[in-house]
């Protein structure tokens, strides 16, 4: 038999034989597949790392490689040319300067933008020319608005509606004139302003008679006007002018109230009622009201604010004129109501030296009072202090950079159960009493009545107290500690007056340190500082006390003290 030539690497029973040179139709396959395998193991290793399979750019369609041959073109547009660095490696993109619209700026910022410059009436830009010359010609001169911001009056008319959230009383039938009773028409506007659940009612300029009380009852209701220009005029001797809140706890909390810039008047001197009075008042707010101008009608209102229970409500840039109090104001006697209550913004309360009138009545149970940047002026008494209205004592109570200015009587009065904490800061007190009330003890910047002793924490630092008719701090119970005060030209009335004269052996500590109390008083009665027989634990020292009228100290109290360094 003859042996075929089988080659070596075949099937056993194949290669065994004499001679092997052909190849099995296996064996053969074998050894394409493995050939196979390495050519495209080295294409992998020579030719893949130089290709793309995918580029991937935000928000726009995939390029895909469909094989190994495929060429990724990078095209240069508008403003955009494209070089090549193949020493580098590198494909460049350059930003031209030319752009559509418009050439871009001459220069770069600092952070590599290339700004489009604006339009010209005949080059695009920001805009086309046409764009451009459109706003032009509806433009408006802003530097005109900026010179006459104060004179710009933003009058809402008849185009808001009863379904806006600013209701015009205009729309509600008011007429303004002065004459027609706009009180229905007023009282609806309010009215349908809760219902929308709260917006403003506003009131253009113009006189709106009113012949009974508006009233607020419900949350987040603001009146407001056009300052001075919109006045409410009431015809009616007795009753509020507007009433806001609610009168029991058991009703629905009135929160977010508004009442600005309006002015209230009466046709007819009041002898009861308030300009606004408001009742278990949460979060209210008056801003900018005049209250019987004086120019106006005489002091023909009664009250100005009254706040029976309170809670953070604020008082800011008002003017009261009335002929009894400019703001009353009190707690509930378990003081659950009757805390922060700010007063500030330049207010003006101011009387006429009308008997019995006050400026500020803190009348009990309230606390956290701030009366700022207040002027309180020629009232009988200007600002008074006591538990009168309530059955507890006012807690804290804050006068900072307040004016307290020529009061018929007393300057600040505050009786038993006053308060328990009073702070005063840069305030003047200043020009109480009057030629007729002939000097101590009428007419004194300063009058405690109190004879409670430890029930009362004064502090003042930084205040001027001066020019009274009588004296300039009368003291009669509590803790005072006086820093850094002027207490001045006190006693001018014919009976004279002291600078500070403690009276009462209640006022328990008593610190006068650093003050300047001068030329107080006359040869009659005209001590710097007097203190009575009986009072003791005191600290008068570092002061200033001489040209009073008799002498600068007469110390007549007890023996724990420490009097010592004045300038006598």
């Amino acid at each position: 038999m003859t042996s075929l030539p089988w080659r070596n690497n075949t099937s056993h029973d194949i290669s065994s034989q004499v001679n092997p040179r052909y190849e099995t139709p296996k064996g053969a396959q074998d050894k394409a597949d493995k050939a196979e395998q390495n050519a495209k193991q080295y294409a992998d290793d020579n030719f893949a790392k130089n290709a793309f399979k995918t580029i991937k750019v935000d928000g726009m369609q995939d390029i895909v490689a469909d094989d190994k041959e495929d060429v990724l073109t990078i095209e240069g547009r508008t403003g955009i040319s494209v070089t090549t660095n193949p020493l580098s490696d590198k494909l460049i993109l350059t930003a031209t300067g030319d752009a559509i619209p418009g050439e871009h700026g001459s220069s770069h910022l600092s952070d590599g933008a290339d700004p489009i410059p604006d339009a010209t009436d005949t080059t695009s830009g920001l805009l086309s020319p046409a764009e451009k010359i459109a706003i032009e010609q509806h433009s408006i001169d802003i530097s005109n608005i900026e010179e006459n911001i104060d004179d710009l009056k933003v009058e809402i008319t008849t185009y808001v509606k009863k379904n806006s959230l600013i209701l015009n009383v205009m729309d509600f039938g008011a007429k303004g004139d002065g004459i027609t009773d706009d009180t229905l028409s007023i009282q609806t506007a309010i009215n349908y302003c809760a219902q929308m659940g709260g917006g403003i009612v506003y009131l253009p300029p113009g006189t709106y008679l009113i012949s009974s009380t508006l009233q607020i009852k419900s949350s987040n209701v603001t009146l407001c006007g056009s300052g001075h220009a919109s006045r409410i005029l009431g015809n009616f001797v007795t009753g509020n002018i507007i009433y806001a809140g609610r009168s029991s706890l058991v009703t629905q909390a009135v929160v977010n109230v508004g009442i600005k810039d309006l002015s209230i008047a009466s046709t007819v001197k009041k002898t009861s009622g308030a300009a606004i009075f408001c009742e278990l008042a949460e979060r209210f707010n008056i801003t900018g009201v005049y209250a019987s101008p004086a120019e106006d009608d005489n002091y023909n209102l009664y009250d100005g604010l009254y706040f029976k229970y309170f809670d953070n409500c604020v008082v800011d840039r008002v003017y009261l004129s009335q002929s009894h109090n400019g703001i009353t104001m009190f707690g509930m006697a378990d003081q659950s109501w009757g805390a922060n209550l700010f007063i500030c913004g330049g207010s003006k309360i101011i009387g006429n030296h009308l008997n019995g009138s006050t400026g500020i009545y803190i009348g009990g149970s309230a606390g956290g009072i701030n009366v700022e940047d207040t002027d309180i002026i020629k009232c009988d008494i200007n600002i008074h202090i006591n538990s009168n209205l309530s059955t507890k004592e006012n807690r804290e109570i804050f006068l900072n950079q307040c004016f307290v200015d020529s009061a018929g009587n007393h300057g600040i009065l505050i009786n038993d159960n006053g308060v328990v904490y009073l702070h005063m800061t840069g305030t003047w007190i200043a020009s109480s009493g009057s030629v007729s009330s002939g000097g101590f003890p009428n007419g004194n910047n300063i009058q405690t009545t109190s004879v409670q002793s430890g029930r009362m924490d004064v502090i003042m630092i930084g205040c001027r107290v001066f020019n009274a008719y009588g004296s300039g701090l009368v003291l009669n119970a509590g803790r005072w500690t006086i820093t850094g005060c002027s207490v001045h030209t006190n006693g001018r009335g014919a009976a004279g007056g002291h600078g500070v004269n403690v009276i009462n052996p209640n006022v328990s500590s008593l610190v006068l340190n650093g003050n300047s109390i001068i030329n107080n008083g006359n040869s009659t009665l005209g001590i710097g500082v007097l203190i009575t027989s009986g009072v003791s634990n005191y600290i008068v020292t570092n002061n200033n006390v001489q040209n009073n009228g008799t002498t600068g100290i007469s110390d007549n109290g007890a023996s724990n003290k420490i009097v010592s360094n004045n300038l006598l």
